[in-house]
């Protein structure tokens, strides 16, 4: 009787734990309007589509395009001149170093 305490203590301190661990990143994305400047941009999205939609949505203009498609564990940013008419190329970078598996 005195182990199924011990294993329920532990369970209940284990349970604690997990709203502190960090959710995996999702999909985002990056939308632009050439013709107003406006943008939008959306994260932690569940799939790519959806980033989309969202990207496109926060922007609000109705020439938004989708500019720049980030995956999970990655990051993304939009450059544009300094008039906002035209954008750098989207830059995306990884979280971390490509692994080579031989």
């Amino acid at each position: 009787m005195r182990r199924l305490w011990i294993v329920v203590a532990l369970l209940a301190f284990g349970y604690t734990l997990l709203p502190a661990i960090p959710a995996s990143a999702g999909y985002g994305a990056i939308a632009w309007d050439k013709g107003t400047g406006k943008y939008g941009a959306s994260w932690n999205q569940p799939t790519g589509k959806r980033a989309e939609e969202a990207a496109l949505g926060e922007c609000g203009a109705s020439g938004c395009k989708v500019v720049g498609r980030i995956g999970p564990r990655m990051c993304g940013a939009l450059a544009t001149t300094e008039d906002e008419s035209t954008p750098a190329p989207p830059g995306v970078k990884t979280a971390r170093p490509p692994v080579s598996v031989p």
